[in-house]
């Protein structure tokens, strides 16, 4: 499937043998980088509901990422583009900060 094109990547179904697709509920990210995005997040609990995710990124580009089954890109960066593959406004307080953070970057 065709992104935007807006960072390095194709977007690609899941492709799992013992767990469901869509992707739903709460999963932990694990951080590869700091970033101003994150800054302050104390929970690294986020929900998730997808049935796509991004592969081929440029490892530089990628703040965390997350397991389901396999591992997948779960906040990535380039330039002043911001993307995340879970619903940061179902997330609660952790969700909220990282909206703030990125209100206070721009």
């Amino acid at each position: 499937m065709e992104g935007l094109n807006l960072i390095e990547g194709t977007c690609v179904k899941f492709n799992l043998k013992n767990l469901k697709v869509p992707h739903l509920g709460w999963n932990s990210i694990i951080i590869n980088k700091e970033n101003e995005i994150i800054n302050g997040i104390e929970k690294n609990l986020f929900y998730f509901a997808h049935s796509y995710h991004v592969t081929g990124c440029n490892m530089n580009n990628v703040i965390a990422s997350t397991n389901h089954e396999y591992t997948f890109p779960a906040i990535v960066n380039f330039r002043n583009i911001y993307g995340v593959q879970f619903h940061p406004e179902k997330s609660y307080s952790q969700g909220k900060k990282l909206i703030n953070n990125f209100i206070q970057k721009c």
